[in-house]
């Protein structure tokens, strides 16, 4: 019985901590946010060694059209990709030993940021056995394949909870930009009607408003008489 639980207890102790390497090597897979000002182009060095296929992914979450110009040069100069006004995309290609080069241009822009997420990444995860510092081949444990199953399952956990944090975060970009146009309208609609109205009252005003110009002009000609001395009043007298 000693001896059962003591394998029980070393399997246990054995998964939490392949489950620990699991999310550690997860983590390390995550990408970069980057902002890009307007007019201006960022470019990043990344130092491969090997041969191996890699993933190069992008997406731009906010800013003007959401479009930006990438450019990815291998260590020879060999342009492995060049577009422009790109929204999202991904290629895979194949590394060597040397650095690459990764470009994202705003160039085009005049008054815009742009938001950028973008992340390399290896086609096909090594072997936890591998990534654990295991050198030369040799045979898995029952326990040993349990995790790596999970291991690559728990990577594409996290490429699926990655590409739905992007799609969320974009959506709500647009909800916030939307919802700022809403507000500055409804303040435009707000004063257009307030002066509307205004102007309206101030018209009415005009049109029931009493003038009355032969009171005015009698009372100006009456007050002309009495103070002008020059001026002579006859009386009919009756015999």
């Amino acid at each position: 019985m000693k001896s059962l639980n003591t394998v029980k207890v070393f399997i246990l102790v054995t998964t939490v901590i392949q489950f620990g390497h699991v999310f550690v090597t997860c983590h390390q897979n995550s990408g970069l946010t980057i902002e890009v000002p307007d007019r201006e182009e960022m470019c990043f060095y990344e130092n491969f060694e090997g041969s191996r296929m890699y993933i190069f992914e992008f997406r731009v979450l906010r800013g003007g059209n959401y479009d930006i110009d990438v450019l990815v040069e291998s260590p020879s100069g060999k342009e492995i990709y060049n577009q422009v006004r790109k929204t999202n995309d991904h290629i895979m290609f194949q590394i060597s030993w040397g650095t690459f080069k990764f470009c994202f241009s705003n160039q085009f822009s005049t008054i815009t940021h742009k938001i950028v997420y973008f992340e390399i990444r290896p086609e096909d995860h090594k072997p936890l056995a591998v990534e654990g510092g295991r050198k030369g081949p040799s045979a898995n444990t029952q326990v040993e394949e349990s995790m790596e199953v999970i291991h690559s399952m728990a990577t594409k956990i996290m490429e699926h909870q990655m590409k739905y944090r992007l799609s969320e975060a974009r959506g709500r970009n647009e909800a916030d930009l939307l919802n700022e146009h809403v507000q500055t309208y409804s303040i435009i609609q707000a004063v257009i009607i307030l002066v509307v109205g205004l102007g309206e009252l101030f018209i009415l005003k005009m049109f029931f408003t009493e003038k009355r110009p032969k009171d005015s002009a009698t009372a100006t000609a009456t007050g002309s008489d009495s103070a002008d001395p020059n001026v002579h009043r006859f009386s009919t007298v009756r015999p």
